[in-house]
């Protein structure tokens, strides 16, 4: 069970209004290395996931950015993938060309 003081509520000004959510220090960290890596505002993040709240339905404001961490992490963890897949064709490739060299050498 998650003890009650494990999730915080974290205020902030989000265009020009105060507002809040309550979110686990993991959310809100990853939140925090998102605006690290964008090298922008944690506001803007905020924002972004609030526009985004806005046009997928009426959710919880703290559901919301729960949601879209999790999907921005599978968001990046498939980009990732998909970069190492090109990097394995690649030395799959290099390996083919240098084996069917060292055989013509032979």
């Amino acid at each position: 069970m998650i003890k009650p003081h494990y999730i915080r509520k974290r205020g902030f000004i989000l265009h020009g209004r105060e507002t809040s959510v309550t979110v686990e220090p993991e959310v809100l960290e990853e939140l925090q290395q998102t605006a690290a890596r964008e090298g922008v505002p944690l506001r803007e993040i905020l924002e972004r996931i609030e526009v985004w709240r806005l046009e997928h339905g009426p959710q919880n404001r703290s559901r919301a950015v729960r949601v879209w961490v999790v999907k921005d992490l599978q968001r990046r963890l498939v980009a990732a993938l998909e970069r190492e897949e090109v990097l394995l064709k690649r030395s799959a490739a290099a390996l083919e060309t240098i084996a069917k060299n060292m055989e013509s050498k032979l």
